[in-house]
């Protein structure tokens, strides 16, 4: 769905909202936008390796460039994984009960591995 589309609508997530900061205030769709949270899913479709890295180039330093700004505290963790993989994980995390957030952190200790193939 365009983002547009979203914002004139002013359409709520329907999945995972996390947020950097516990003081962070959700009131509604408006304050996504203000907020410091993670809640949109990028697709994307490359015709090749070599355009999959530059993409990867691009993510790692869109966040390396927001970090000099005091967002994005921790290291990077940017995965790019084709959709197989992706649903693998969403499987393997919906099925997990020993995943857990370490005591105050907003992140998931579980982590999928990734591949692209």
């Amino acid at each position: 769905m365009p983002f547009g589309w979203m914002q004139t609508r002013k359409m709520m997530p329907h999945g995972n909202v996390n947020c950097v900061s516990r003081r962070a205030k959700l009131e509604g769709f408006d304050s996504l936008l203000t907020q410091d949270c993670v809640w949109l899913q990028y697709w994307v479709e490359f015709r090749n390796r070599s355009d999959r890295d530059r993409y990867q180039v691009f993510v790692d330093n869109y966040t390396n460039e927001e970090r000099k700004h005091g967002r994005f505290p921790r290291r990077n963790n940017n995965r790019i994984v084709d959709v197989q993989t992706w649903l693998a994980c969403m499987t393997w995390w919906a099925r997990t009960v020993a995943c857990s957030s370490p005591s105050g952190s907003s992140s998931s200790a579980c982590v999928c591995s990734t591949r692209w193939g």
